[in-house]
Parts: C-alpha cells; structure tokens; sequence
C-alpha cells in the first residue's frame, strides 16, 4: 500500500514536472539542466532506457497533440516576447489576468479554456504512454529527480524535430 501511494505521489509530480517543463522549454535560451554527474552503468542504463521511451512517446498521438496544444498556449503567452517566469498555474493566471495585452489571448477566459484543454491531454498521453511514466517513476525513484529532467531536456535539444511533429500532420 505504501509502495503504491508513493508511487502515485510520483505520477502526480511527474504530470506536474511535465507541464512546467513543457511551458518553460522553449521560453528560456539557456539551458538549466544539471550535468550527469553519475556515471556508473545502472544510471546510464536507466538514462539511455528513458531517452529512448521518451522518443516513443514522442510519436504518439497523444503526446503530439500535448504538444501542438502546449507550443499554441505558450506562442499566446510570449506574443509580446516576455511572460511569466514562474509556471505554477495560480501565479500563472493572476499574470494572464494581469498582463491580458501582452499576450494573444482573446480574454482570460480563452486562455483558461486553452490551458485546461492542453492539461487534458497531457492526462490523455500520461495514460496511453503508462509505460514510460512508471518507469519514470522508477528512475526518480532510484536517482532523482534530475534523471528525467536531465533525459527529457537532452532529447528535446538533440531532436528538436521531435518536438514539433504536429506540424506535419497539418
């Protein structure tokens, strides 16, 4: 019981993680991901097994309309080239509110519309991808948090295509 609570703690986190890190990745030019500073070859082998789960995702349906959703909200958000710095949605939308003509939303209204439906289906791909979140999960379990951050980000730099496979299907 405990195992499976904690590990539903994980899930919480990880969606979370994901949705700050996908709101932040292309609004800051400077990378902040921690170095690799473990080399032995149970990390690595977890390390290289998540960049190469999280490529799969990529390429799910799901995972590309998060994205396609998440690149709208965020390019709404930046029209004017500066935004919020901190993604925790309340403090998020008191900056919405605030600052509603410095983005390209149509009202506060739309912009809350346009989150929950990018928060949507970022739920949708957690369940469709549960592989890779579990081991995930297993690897923050295990090393860190630092992992998955440190995996996602060398995927999203090295095969930035990937991150943009919705515009393929237009």
């Amino acid at each position: 019981m405990k195992k499976e609570v904690i590990m539903n703690q994980l899930g919480n986190l990880l969606l979370l993680l994901s949705i700050s890190f996908s709101l932040n990745c292309f609004s800051q030019q400077d990378s902040q991901r921690q170095p690799v500073q473990y080399q032995d070859s149970i990390y690595m082998k977890c390390y290289t097994k998540l960049k190469e789960m999280y490529i799969q995702t990529l390429y799910t349906k799901s995972k590309i309309r998060s994205n396609e959703l998440g690149h709208t909200f965020r390019d709404k958000l930046y029209i004017s080239g500066q935004g919020p710095i901190d993604t925790d949605e309340a403090r998020l939308f008191d900056w919405i509110q605030a600052n509603l003509d410095k983005t390209a939303f149509t009202s506060y209204e739309d912009a809350r519309k346009e989150y929950e439906a990018y928060v949507e289906a970022v739920n949708v791909e957690s369940k469709e991808n549960k592989a890779f979140m579990y081991y995930a999960k297993e690897c923050i379990i295990a090393h860190g948090a630092w992992i998955y951050i440190n995996a996602i980000e060398e995927v999203n730099e090295t095969r930035p295509e990937l991150l943009t496979l919705y515009k393929k299907q237009e």
